[in-house]
């Protein structure tokens, strides 16, 4: 019985971190290369408004 428990465990731990990492690897697959998008931005400047800022991390 605790062998089957273990098992149980370990194959729901392997579930967790695939089920974690595949959003990630989509997420990195997407992504635009840096100097790329320094171009973009080189050749035509954002709009702005004064006054605002915008917070950009992991979670946005």
């Amino acid at each position: 019985m605790p062998a089957v428990v273990a098992i149980f465990i370990a194959f729901l731990m392997q579930t967790w971190i695939s089920g974690c990492k595949l959003p990630s690897d989509r997420t990195k697959a997407d992504d635009v290369p840096l100097n790329l998008l320094l171009d973009n931005l080189m050749k035509k400047k954002p709009n702005t408004v004064p006054l605002t800022a915008i917070f950009l991390d992991q979670r946005s």
